[in-house]
């Protein structure tokens, strides 16, 4: 069993970079690893997730059928790829057709609390939908993103992470969910799941 690289595509950018790799992979390119592509984006409806996704099933069907005789090794599709799970999504929660106002639960906070969320977040950050993302506001994507490092794929990505395994991320550092995940304070979670394994 070969280890395993876990690349983590964040936001738009990083699927793009996701489905680029798949198909480098499709056409030959050697990866010594098993690679477990893991997106990480809240908006549901973007189209590079869609297509990136699609791309990485299409990979794996493809790779499934295929032999490997060592006298006769295929050059296509020769890394495996592995997922996660099922949709290689990291999923957020509570967050489907709610305002950002209703995911912290602002208004059954008490007065004290109510005012400092309001002076934290503007008028247009409460009432931000959340299917769409964060959309550059990474002071929302910071409390909603918080929740990845006790998700159960979260926690079967640490689980599984073993000596030899390796870890990249790739983003772009001006979109939403991308400067959330790296402006934000790691939890302390994250940090000792990262850095014990």
């Amino acid at each position: 069993m070969s280890n395993k690289i876990y690349v983590f595509g964040i936001g738009g950018t990083g699927s793009r970079v996701l489905k680029a790799l798949t198909l480098l992979l499709a056409s030959g390119v050697r990866c010594p690893y098993t690679v477990v592509p893991i997106v990480v984006d809240p908006d549901e409806s973007n189209a590079d997730v869609t297509r990136t996704v699609e791309t990485i099933r299409k990979y794996e069907a493809i790779r499934s059928k295929l032999t490997w005789a060592t006298t006769s090794r295929n050059s296509f599709f020769g890394t495996e790829i592995s997922g996660i799970n099922e949709s290689h999504r990291l999923a957020l929660e509570g967050t489907k057709d709610k305002k950002f106002g209703e995911y912290i639960e602002l208004g059954s906070m008490d007065e004290s609390n109510r005012a400092m969320m309001q002076m934290l977040f503007s008028e247009n950050n409460l009432e931000a939908d959340m299917a769409a993302g964060f959309k550059g506001n990474p002071n929302i994507g910071s409390v909603v993103l918080n929740q990845f490092a006790f998700s159960a794929d979260f926690q079967n990505f640490a689980n599984g992470f073993q000596q030899g395994d390796k870890v990249f991320i790739v983003n772009s550092i001006f979109g939403g969910p991308a400067d959330t995940l790296f402006c934000s304070r790691r939890s302390a979670a994250t940090t000792a799941c990262l850095t014990t394994r």
